[in-house]
C-alpha cells in the first residue's frame, strides 16, 4: 500500500516537470541498468495516465484525445528507423488500437497501405515474434516502409501525431581507449 501511494506521489511530481530523476550508467557490463529500468517503473506514467493527441485530417486537423483502449482504431508513430541486411526494421509506438500481424497499415504521409509482415518484440538485441500489441507497447515491424516520424492507422480513423521531439543532450562526450590510438 505504501509503495503504491509512492508510485502515485513520483509519477504526479514527474508529469508535473517539478521532479526530474537523473541517473547514470553504462551499458557496458550493465552498470546501472537495472536501477534505470526499476526508475522507469517507479518515476514515469503508464501509458494510460498521460494524455496524448492527434489531429484529425477529416475534420481541418482538429485536436482530437487518443484512447489507450485496445478496441479503438489503431493511431501509432514510426519514430525509429533501422536498415538491415534483411530490410528496414520500424519501431513504432501503439498510442491507441491493437496492431496484429498480417494487419494492413495506412501511411498518412503518403496515403499508401502496407501490410504487417513481421510484428517484433525487441529487448536488447533481441527480437521475439509476437502476434499481437496494444495501445503503449512499443514493437518492431519488418518489411515496412516508411520514414520516422510517420503515423501509421489502420484506415478506420484518419489522425496523425506530432514527431517525438528528441532535444540535444546537454553533457556530450567521448571516451576512447588510448592505448588504441597509440601507431606502434
Amino acid at each position: 500500500h505504501n509503495s503504491l501511494i509512492t508510485k502515485c506521489k513520483n509519477t504526479r511530481t514527474t508529469i508535473a516537470r517539478t521532479f526530474v530523476p537523473m541517473l547514470m550508467g553504462s551499458a557496458h557490463k550493465n552498470k546501472g541498468v537495472q536501477n534505470l529500468l526499476d526508475a522507469v517503473c517507479r518515476y514515469l506514467p503508464a501509458p494510460n495516465e498521460v494524455t496524448n493527441v492527434g489531429f484529425d485530417q477529416d475534420n481541418d486537423e482538429a485536436q482530437v484525445e487518443l484512447d489507450t483502449d485496445p478496441k479503438k482504431p489503431l493511431v501509432g508513430l514510426a519514430f525509429k528507423i533501422q536498415d538491415l541486411p534483411i530490410g528496414q526494421l520500424t519501431y513504432f509506438r501503439i498510442y491507441q488500437g491493437t496492431i496484429k500481424k498480417g494487419d494492413t497499415l495506412l501511411n498518412m504521409s503518403t496515403n499508401k497501405k502496407q501490410q504487417v509482415k513481421r510484428l517484433l518484440r525487441m529487448h536488447a538485441d533481441e527480437a521475439k515474434e509476437v502476434n499481437f500489441a496494444s495501445a503503449g507497447d512499443i514493437v518492431a515491424i519488418g518489411g515496412l516502409e516508411c520514414s520516422s516520424g510517420t503515423t501509421l492507422t489502420d484506415g478506420r480513423v484518419h489522425v496523425t501525431l506530432s514527431s517525438m521531439y528528441v532535444p540535444q543532450p546537454v553533457v556530450e562526450s567521448i571516451i576512447e581507449n588510448l592505448p588504441s590510438l597509440i601507431a606502434v
